[in-house]
């Protein structure tokens, strides 16, 4: 394995906390969120029942020893404080402090206190798991990587760095401490890992997300686009048969709803697809059009090889997506969990008044809907075909 590139000092790169291409995957997936781990007790043991709660990688951890476990032939460091050994080492039958304590003889009283826990992972990996002397973090982990000059900043690069919160019955004081260990053995150990310790994604309660409600759209050439004037009318599709229901548009996802005096009215809650991208494509005539600007001139343009003129009209035949939008708000994650049927989104324009024309995402004018017999239609009002015009712009929230 190559050795880490040499850094030079006073540099930005310098000053950064680094991660391994090698191991940035695993890196993410041991620091995801996850449910706490309940250990097992000892049996017929009254002791309180202990938990291990992964902390953020930035925890402040006191590394005043260390106790290494040799597991088969990898090592794992656990780092911590001599407080928090002292609790992890509770027995009544022990009489002296640990730091007292010769650390061979600590780690034997520590390994077999520690066998209700060891025991099922000993099981699990097919191999055994043996304590050796506590010793000072730096000795401990110069030990554990076995080398020297490159080859110990490589395996230090490359090792990895879990932060646990112990917590023992209904205490109030998580006690840290920090597993190092390298990336072979991290790989080995990740199974358990996403069992024992099963992820628990963040809620993400105040992400931002548009929702837009609209009456109706149609597809049109940009030639036809280019020729509306202010006055004329646009048939529009539907999004639902009834013309009273709106859509309400979240994450490519529409949900029907009816305009009340103060917004709209959902009448089924929004459903966000698992893959949480959009659904939303071309509809198939929109692809046809574009795959045959994209081969054929223009019918009414002969072709001509010498033509030393822009072809600024080729394009005439390219699809455009008219939406007619009523409005658009931004709701926090956390609120389109909590919207259901009948949830109002309040919206400060009502339908019987302008909508904006939208293209590709962005304003480019305004009308207002019209009935043509039993459908529903826009009238042009305002209209923008470049981007300098006031109306050539992203809606405001």
């Amino acid at each position: 394995m190559n050795s880490p590139p040499r850094i030079a000092p006073d540099t930005l790169a310098s000053r950064l906390p680094h991660v391994t291409p090698q191991t940035l995957a695993l890196h993410n997936a041991l620091h995801r969120p996850r449910h706490a781990l309940t250990l097992p007790t000892r049996s017929g043991s009254s002791a309180k029942p202990a938990r291990l709660c992964l902390l953020g990688e930035q925890a402040d951890i006191t590394r005043e020893v260390a106790c290494p476990l040799h597991i088969g032939d990898e090592t794992l460091v656990v780092t911590t404080s001599w407080r928090t050994l002292e609790v992890l080492g509770a027995h009544p039958g022990r009489r002296r402090p640990l730091a007292s304590v010769d650390g061979e003889l600590a780690a034997l009283w520590l390994e077999a206190l520690w066998q209700p826990w060891l025991a099922p992972l000993e099981a699990a990996l097919d191999c055994d798991i043996r304590l050796a002397p506590l010793a000072p973090p730096a000795s401990a982990m110069a030990t554990a990587q076995g080398q020297a000059g490159d080859a110990a900043d490589t395996a230090r690069a490359n090792s990895v760095t879990l932060a646990l919160a112990y917590t023992l019955g209904t205490t109030s004081y998580p006690l840290a401490l920090a597993l190092t260990l390298s990336a072979p053995l991290a790989e080995r150990l990740r199974p358990l890992f996403e069992a024992r310790f099963p992820p628990c994604p963040a809620p993400a309660q105040a992400l931002p997300v548009t929702a837009r409600v609209n009456a109706g759209q149609q597809w049109l050439t940009l030639a036809e686009w280019r020729s509306l004037d202010p006055g004329d009318v646009v048939l529009l599709e539907l999004p639902y048969a009834e013309p009273d229901t709106l859509a309400v548009s979240i994450a490519g996802r529409c949900a029907a709803a009816t305009p009340t005096a103060d917004g709209v009215r959902l009448l089924a809650p929004p459903r966000v697809p698992a893959g949480g991208h959009p659904t939303t494509r071309p509809a198939p005539h929109q692809r046809d059009q574009e795959a045959a600007v994209m081969t054929q001139p223009p019918v009414d343009s002969p072709r001509d090889d010498t033509d030393t003129q822009p072809d600024v009209d080729n394009f005439d035949g390219l699809a455009v997506a008219l939406t007619c939008e009523l409005g658009r708000l931004t709701l926090t994650l956390g609120e389109l969990r909590e919207l259901g049927q009948g949830s109002v989104l309040p919206l400060a324009r009502r339908p019987e008044r302008a909508v904006d024309l939208m293209v590709n995402g962005q304003r480019m004018g305004q009308g207002r809907l019209v009935m043509i017999g039993d459908d529903l239609g826009v009238q042009i009002e305002r209209l923008a075909l470049d981007a300098q015009s006031p109306d050539a712009q992203a809606p405001d929230a």
